[in-house]
């Protein structure tokens, strides 16, 4: 009799694993949306576009892009803490929702307490464009123009001081020696806008990650002038980079991960982080982010809240001098 206790007890101590083990619901199991403070077409868009589909494939299920432009990427990161914390509503994460903001003076949430940083993914530089209307070979001729017509209204693209298409403005007239005060700033919700107010004549120059410039290059509506950094992209070969131009200041970047909310639970940062370092690895994903000046740089979950912070700390430098 007690030997037969003894294998009942057995039997229900297997039984309850079991059973606890199929009431955790496997994850994912349905699509996951990731939320984007950018507008469709800009380089942000279509580089998340790209780590979706190859997250998709990973994961077993779809993966979307939910395109929230606008209020510095304030109300993109808002939707994400208030979704149900379940893993399935992530942020497609850039400078412009996360460290940029460290530039701002309030944001209705902690930066850091109220996130969880997954990783960072793949990244690549800003490319300042102008009109093809202008005669303008690369960025220095811009600055000439500028200096050469002190009394004419100069009019330039950006999303907000938290971005970097604002930076790379802001690093090309800070190395041209041109006065950032006697220009004017017009606002666009994405780099797509403002390479399409390019085109259409509204403004002058304007920045764009280079992912989204190869479209508009194609069909000749504007003229990339000069790639951020220190190398050439081979999307946008004939295009010179700041460093052969002498613009050593002119380093903005831009930068695609994932995030969520502070009350996600650890297995899905590990399920996502595990996804994403797989396809940084995949020759298939690698060679879809070089079509558009990308290139791979995974940071895991450990690293990547310190490197924000000192990229938040150095940006906040640049806008406020403090």
């Amino acid at each position: 009799m007690k030997k037969g206790f003894i294998v009942l007890l057995v039997v229900l101590a297997v039984a309850g694993t079991v059973f606890a083990q199929g009431s955790q619901e496997a994850y994912p199991t349905k699509p996951i949306d990731l939320v984007l403070a950018s507008s469709p077409g800009s380089g942000g868009d279509v580089t998340s576009r790209l780590i979706a589909k190859h997250l998709g494939q990973e994961l077993g299920v779809t993966v979307n892009i939910i395109n929230t432009p606008g209020g510095s990427g304030i109300p993109a990161v808002q939707s994400v803490l208030t979704a149900p914390a379940d893993g399935y509503t992530l942020m497609s994460e850039q400078g412009l929702s996360s460290s940029y903001q460290m530039a701002l003076d309030e944001i209705p949430y902690d930066i850091f307490k109220d996130r969880k940083y997954i990783c960072k993914i793949a990244s690549g530089p800003q490319v300042l464009c102008g009109s093809p209307n202008m005669g303008w070979n690369d960025i220095r001729d811009v600055a000439a123009f500028i200096k050469a017509n002190p009394g004419k209204e100069f009019f330039w693209g950006g999303i907000g001081i938290s971005s970097a298409a604002n930076f790379a403005v802001i690093q090309f007239m800070n190395s041209c020696g041109v006065d950032i005060t006697k220009t004017k700033e017009v606002r666009y919700d994405g780099g797509g806008k403002i390479l399409a107010a390019i085109a259409g004549g509204h403004i002058m120059i304007g920045s764009c990650a280079a992912s989204g410039v190869p479209p508009f290059v194609q069909d000749g509506s504007v003229k990339p002038l000069v790639v951020s950094g220190s190398s050439r992209l081979a999307t946008l070969p004939d295009v010179p980079c700041a460093a052969e131009l002498g613009l050593t200041e002119l380093t903005a970047d831009f930068w695609i991960g994932i995030s969520g909310s502070k009350n996600i639970p650890d297995s899905v940062v590990k399920t996502i982080e595990a996804a994403a370092e797989k396809i940084s690895k995949n020759p298939a994903f690698i060679a879809d982010l070089a079509k558009v000046g990308v290139v791979v740089n995974f940071v895991g979950s450990a690293d990547m809240p310190a490197a924000l912070e000192k990229e938040g700390t150095a940006v906040r430098k640049m806008v406020k001098g403090n």
